[in-house]
């Protein structure tokens, strides 16, 4: 399989937007060869392509998105800065910062750079459901039960079918059972 194709694949599977449409038969292809690989020989391709066009965004951004997938948060955050300099969207990015700042922990530092005031200039963007869904997250994780359940609302008030946001509220219920049950 050529080296764009694990480009276009890893587009096929959600890591990055896809420019161009696919007949279906190319995308099964594409699908299929990507399955019988494993995320290291994938590093180790985006690695070679990155020697040879160390400007390819989105090489690296697949690459950050590999590093996180191996919870690697440090290596991810790496190259995740680079794929920005080089100028990756937004779109791609700020969730995949999100999900590694709730991955590692670093709570504070997630709700400190995607404070609510910051995402209202993205408000149309669907990506920043994703992000708000990742500070409701962030919130449970420290206790804060409270703000939480109100930002999941929030969350279903402008996408009543969010999924994660519906999760979210259920364990801010439960959460809220338990502590009057002890």
């Amino acid at each position: 399989m050529q080296l764009s194709h694990w480009v276009l694949g890893a587009a096929l599977m959600g890591f990055v937007p896809l420019a161009s449409a696919l007949d279906s038969k190319t995308k099964l292809s594409m699908l299929h060869d990507l399955h019988d690989n494993k995320t290291p020989e994938v590093i180790l391709k985006l690695k070679q392509l990155l020697q040879a066009n160390p400007k390819d965004k989105e090489a690296r951004f697949l690459l950050a998105k590999c590093y996180f997938n191996l919870h690697r948060y440090e290596l991810a955050k790496k190259e995740l800065e680079r794929s920005r300099e080089l100028g990756i969207d937004k779109a791609d990015w700020m969730p995949l910062l999100a999900d590694i700042y709730l991955s590692e922990g670093s709570y504070h530092k997630l709700q400190d750079d995607f404070n609510l005031q910051t995402l209202g200039q993205y408000s149309d963007a669907p990506w920043v459901l994703k992000i708000k869904n990742s500070l409701a997250q962030a919130y449970l994780a420290q206790k804060q039960n409270e703000q939480a359940k109100e930002l999941f609302q929030a969350i279903l008030k402008e996408n009543p079918h969010e999924t994660e946001a519906w999760i979210g509220l259920t364990q801010t219920a439960l959460l809220e059972q338990n502590k009057k049950a002890a």
